[in-house]
């Protein structure tokens, strides 16, 4: 990228990246951690034109993670105790939109970053999480 003085990257944080939690602290403190290199290598490599962006999905339901124990929701009914269809619908209220991501919302985001209509947008995080997280 440096050679050809043009790239993109985008690294796929978290909701988590903003904001703690009791519930995953290691990975929230991934995600802290990732969202400074962003920062930083989005400092660095401006000056070569190379963007450097991050997102943070709200909660993603996959085909796959359901096949994988349920998904999120389920391991965090596990933890609490709480019925899982309790603390899906919980959840979801609690969402401004009213919906769960699907990869497709973050596949977008992941396009739109990469397209010549984000070339001056460098150094962000962008939530794409239906108004869950607002900064």
């Amino acid at each position: 990228m440096i050679p050809r003085r043009e790239g993109k990257i985008v690294n796929i944080l978290s909701a988590s990246s903003r904001m703690g939690s009791d519930f995953y602290s290691h990975y929230s403190s991934s995600k802290f951690g990732l969202m400074g290199l962003t920062q930083s290598i989005g400092l660095a490599a401006a000056r070569h034109n190379i963007n450097v962006n991050g997102i943070c999905p709200g909660i993603v339901v996959t085909q796959l993670g359901e096949k994988q124990g349920g998904g999120l929701v389920h391991q965090m009914a596990r933890y609490s105790g709480k019925p899982e269809e309790l603390l899906q619908e919980k959840i979801r209220k609690s969402i401004p939109m009213r919906r769960f991501q699907s990869g497709e919302d973050i596949g977008y985001t992941a396009l739109f970053l990469c397209s010549d209509l984000a070339a001056n947008i460098t150094c962000q995080a962008i939530n794409v999480c239906g108004g869950m997280r607002m900064n």
